[in-house]
């Protein structure tokens, strides 16, 4: 079909296998793409549940050039609340996620599970890192995890959305 993958997520989830692509190709050959894996033949042949929908593209008074981008990651005992106490100190200092991988890890018998989330962060302003930091470091305390907090040089980042 002449596309092209341009990113993608795979795992392995229990018994089963997901994918999540996200194809480019030309305009003109959108719908005859969406068809081709819409048509059910991989169901068919491999059965694979498969899906595919257009995404349009921003406008450009729409897409955001990151000022600043960051990576921030934690490990720790899981539990309830740990996503939602992240995400609040992160929109507390005006950071949006672009991406958040989230795992969990199985341990002897007896023994609770570990839980790491690795994200992606950007703002289009450039916050206060002392206060980010301070904040990130309450935040370690709080949730008795380690943080592990990193800036990335803004002017490598691609061009985010939302």
């Amino acid at each position: 079909q002449g596309a092209s993958i341009t990113t993608s997520k795979m795992m392995s989830l229990g018994e089963e296998f997901a994918m999540v692509l996200h194809i480019e190709c030309d305009p003109a050959k959108v719908n005859s793409v969406q068809a081709a894996i819409n048509d059910g033949k991989l169901r068919k042949e491999h059965g694979l549940d498969v899906g595919c929908r257009a995404v349009e593209p921003l406008s450009p008074e729409k897409k955001i050039v990151p000022k600043f981008v960051a990576s921030i990651s934690f490990t720790g005992v899981d539990r309830p609340g740990l996503l939602f106490r992240l995400s609040d100190v992160l929109t507390t200092q005006g950071l949006s996620i672009e991406h958040l991988q989230t795992e969990q890890h199985r341990s002897k018998r007896g023994q609770p599970h570990m839980f790491t989330t690795s994200c992606h962060v950007c703002s289009s302003v450039t916050p206060d890192r002392a206060a980010l930091r301070k904040a990130l470091k309450d935040l370690e305390s709080e949730l008795d995890v380690k943080i592990v907090f990193d800036v990335i040089d803004a002017r490598l980042h691609r061009t985010v959305t939302g």
